[in-house]
């Protein structure tokens, strides 16, 4: 990265519009005991995460690729 591009990148910041604060919206994860019935991809299914949310779960949960929650295990969801 050059010079130019560094600093073109640090005066684009300013500070949050209320309009961009009425855009923002706070997530959380929060830990919840898994079940035999526990699947990412129910869990996805609620989730607010915008972008693949079963991937992100997944991910979060050092599952990334394969595996399921084990039940009785902790799974981090996010709300």
């Amino acid at each position: 990265m050059c010079r130019r591009d560094f600093l073109a990148s640090a005066r684009s910041f300013h500070a949050i519009t209320a309009q961009e604060r009425n855009l923002a919206h706070e997530q959380k994860i929060h830990l919840r005991r898994a079940n035999n019935g526990t699947r990412f991809e129910e869990l996805a299914s609620s989730s607010p995460i915008s972008d693949d949310p079963f991937d992100q779960l997944r991910l979060i949960n050092g599952l990334y690729h394969s595996g399921e929650p084990v039940p009785g295990s902790w799974v981090k969801v996010v709300n």
